[in-house]
């Protein structure tokens, strides 16, 4: 029997780890939430649809949460708050984790000038605070979905690159990349089809704890007016509508806050459980 043949046999006789409780409770919080976001337009009402002659009111059988200054239903606005910015952190971290993850990788394959200059590039974005970048660009760009994706993009590939070039470095001394080295392969090849296969969980487990960061910049511009524009309902946007009403209806500003931290919550959960499976995988 060829040797293949015995690691195959070998691999396939391998259990799958059970998941962990942190990975089954983080899931179970999503699916709930992402059933009530898809639920919720077929038995709300639009979360634009005025009504003037209902505003304010307290929280009823028809309106669950109450509405707001404009009579439209607090629980629509907020489930279609919560669906974009789950869309909108999932979205923005799509080019910088990317981008990213090939300038680690190149940086740490060709080393050399390459790598010095995308780790100096590197050091000037992070030499500027985070959420200070970020609104920078966004107040220089204006408001709108797309100054958020910018803003992002600007700023998030760094930690990916810093987290492939580390992968790629340990993975360069591995037997099997040297193996594929000496078989003759070019280095796009190696690099492609046998580096980056094997240290791409690490880049896509950090993203899913970086969708919060996202999310918490997206609501934290929106608060500010920099951010999703009106009528578009944003968690950020919600809380900051609310604050002038907190003394007659809390729950203008505290339903959207609460969804943040469950959200965040959840995603931190999850991006924590999936670390943990892959190491015991």
């Amino acid at each position: 029997m060829s040797a293949a043949t015995l690691a195959a046999e070998g691999g396939s006789s391998r259990t799958a780890p059970r998941l962990n409780g942190t990975l089954v409770a983080a899931i179970a919080v999503l699916l709930v939430l992402l059933a009530a976001v898809l639920a919720g337009p077929r038995w709300l009402p639009s979360p634009t649809e005025q009504d003037l002659g209902n505003i304010l009111a307290p929280p009823s059988s028809v309106s669950p949460l109450g509405t707001d200054q404009l009579g439209r239903d607090v629980l629509a606005r907020v489930l279609a708050a919560i669906r974009l910015d789950l869309v909108v952190g999932v979205t923005a971290l799509l080019v910088p984790l990317v981008t990213g993850s090939l300038l680690g990788a190149l940086a740490a394959w060709r080393g050399g000038w390459v790598d010095e200059v995308v780790g100096v590039v590197a050091d000037v974005v992070q030499a500027f605070p985070y959420y200070l970048f970020i609104l920078v660009l966004a107040f220089f760009l204006g408001a709108g979905l797309s100054s958020i994706y910018v803003a992002v993009a600007a700023v998030a590939w760094v930690s990916y690159m810093r987290i492939v070039r580390a992968e790629v470095h340990s993975a360069m001394q591995q037997d099997y990349v040297q193996a594929a080295v000496g078989a003759g392969f070019s280095g796009s090849r190696v690099l492609l089809r046998h580096v980056l296969p094997n240290v791409f969980k690490q880049p896509l487990t950090y993203a899913v704890t970086d969708v919060v960061v996202v999310i918490v910049s997206t609501a934290t511009l929106s608060y500010l007016g920099v951010g999703v524009t009106p009528p578009t309902p944003e968690l950020g946007a919600l809380v900051s509508d609310g604050q002038q009403f907190v003394t007659v209806r809390p729950l203008l500003t505290v339903a959207p806050g609460l969804a943040v931290v469950l959200v965040g919550a959840a995603l931190a959960l999850l991006g924590n459980g999936l670390s943990r499976q892959v190491d015991e995988a």
